[in-house]
């Protein structure tokens, strides 16, 4: 029973964590999103917003480190059905 009640409380402490993190990460956004343009994030200047709409950009997919998941006996490069973890 104890310990129930102890993974009872530390759940609630590490809702409470995450819940106080995403709380000042929503500090200061506004419903909509402000356009930036990708070049000035690049560069190191910030947005005052959070909540942001990057503008045209090209991307660069040959570039980036990307997981995903094939059958076991798949051989090759990855389809366009392939489902891609991460990049």
């Amino acid at each position: 029973m104890f310990q129930l009640k102890l993974a009872a409380v530390v759940g609630g402490v590490m809702l409470a964590y995450f819940g106080i993190q995403e709380f000042r990460v929503s500090q200061g956004t506004s419903e909509e999103p402000v356009a930036v343009d990708l070049a000035e994030l690049e560069s190191g200047k910030n947005s005052d917003n959070n909540h942001i709409r990057i503008g045209e950009h090209v991307a660069v997919y040959s570039g980036c480190v990307y997981q995903y998941r094939q059958d076991k006996y798949d051989r090759g490069e990855p389809k366009r059905s392939t489902s891609v973890d991460y990049t």
